[in-house]
């Protein structure tokens, strides 16, 4: 019986070592096979059953099936590589660690009032509300393990801000699939662009604070504000667009100031660090 058990985990060990190594000489291609690997089975879910990617009123197992292969499969990767640590999800972090999100917190949970599409929404059922929330915290926890948390790391190595540019890229281009539903390609564009902003301004924080969980909730929040109401038009007004293109070049130039800072004090504290070592006293 212990022989079995400890059997499992030396079974393991080579491959995770494997993908690993993988991860570490091919970061690039890597991130891109896990972006299209999580990307793909839900724009083809979506192109094949439309309803799959609405919430309404009532359930549906294809609604489900997506919301489950946005959780599993990110969780199953970070297992497989075992980092879960390494990505911000089991790091202690402490208030002061957080204040670099604070902003994002509150643009991010202002965008729940700002954006019309949650205008006349308090009709809808407590069902409704339910699957909202169990679809924005799925959609949140799989983009951020994925693209804040696997692909950002494996790109980490080779340069921080190549690395968080690369990965709010790629999160942002999941949203260009959109377009093969028969949506308006100048407004997916710019709510790609949006997205790409937005991820800058994560996958900085995720680098400055070690911490990845404040975002799954903010990216939540968003994703709640973004979601079609039933009744309602999916085509944003003007208001809608310029809200996301002002949001999107914010949170980018907000992502680069917080990378610019982080890198300036730690240069300082390296600095300071040489000089007591190379003091007589």
């Amino acid at each position: 019986m212990t022989s079995a058990l400890r059997s499992v985990p030396a079974r393991s060990v080579p491959a995770r070592r494997t993908l690993r190594e993988f991860t570490a000489r091919r970061g690039e291609l890597f991130a891109v096979l896990v972006s299209l690997a999580y990307i793909v089975p839900l724009l083809a879910l979506t192109l094949l059953a439309p309803q799959a990617a609405s919430v309404t009123a009532s359930a549906n197992a294809l609604m489900l099936g997506g919301l489950a292969w946005r959780v599993l499969f990110p969780a199953a990767l970070l297992t497989a590589l075992g980092w879960w640590r390494v990505t911000g999800f089991t790091t202690r972090s402490t208030w002061r660690s957080l204040v670099p999100l604070l902003p994002l917190i509150v643009v991010y949970a202002g965008s729940m009032v700002l954006l019309p599409v949650w205008l006349g929404v308090a009709s809808h059922s407590l069902g409704y509300f339910a699957l909202v929330a169990l679809s924005s915290l799925a959609v949140g926890f799989g983009d951020e393990a994925v693209f804040r948390g696997a692909v950002l790391q494996a790109l980490l190595p080779r340069a921080t801000l190549r690395a968080v540019l690369l990965s709010s890229v790629l999160w942002g281009a999941q949203y260009l699939g959109v377009m093969a539903a028969g949506v308006d390609p100048a407004l997916v564009g710019l709510q790609a662009l949006h997205m790409v902003g937005m991820g800058i301004a994560f996958a900085a924080a995720v680098v400055v604070t070690g911490t990845i969980w404040p975002l799954v909730l903010i990216d939540a929040v968003t994703q709640t504000a973004t979601l079609p109401v039933p009744g309602g038009t999916s085509t944003p007004d003007i208001f809608t667009v310029v809200v996301e293109l002002v949001m999107g070049t914010l949170a980018a130039a907000y992502g680069i100031w917080l990378l610019h800072r982080h890198r300036h004090v730690h240069r300082h504290r390296h600095a300071g660090r040489s000089a007591e070592d190379g003091d007589p006293a």
